[in-house]
């Protein structure tokens, strides 16, 4: 997965995780071939829905492209509210734990390439 993709996912891990419920993401993802059956039943022994979405995100995160776009799709269809506010948000600066800054109007722009 690119850099630009892995930083929107770690920048939004903790409202990922405060969030979003797993079990509304995983049929998603794992229809659309994003997740496979074993890392859905990996996911599916965790009980604590804060570690099934980081279990989720830490998948994605060793993905190629095709999973931040999956990301997006089951975000869409389960959370479009979400997904409006944390990839299209206002054009203010966010700094990530990493210290690299990226403009909410540029994760705007990966947000629209990711569906397109």
């Amino acid at each position: 997965m690119e850099a630009k993709y892995k930083e929107l996912i770690e920048l939004h891990r903790l409202k990922f995780s405060a969030v979003v419920d797993a079990d509304r993401l995983l049929p998603i993802l794992e229809i659309a071939e994003t997740l496979s059956n074993a890392e859905v039943t990996e996911i599916n022994k965790l009980t604590v829905n804060k570690e099934r979405v980081d279990k989720i995100l830490d998948i994605l995160l060793n993905k190629d492209n095709l999973a931040f776009k999956g990301l997006c799709f089951a975000l869409e269809n389960t959370y479009p509210h979400l997904l409006t506010v944390m990839f299209l948000g206002n054009s203010q600066r966010t700094t990530s734990a990493s210290g690299s800054g990226m403009t909410m109007a540029s994760m705007g722009r990966n947000f629209k390439s990711c569906i397109l």
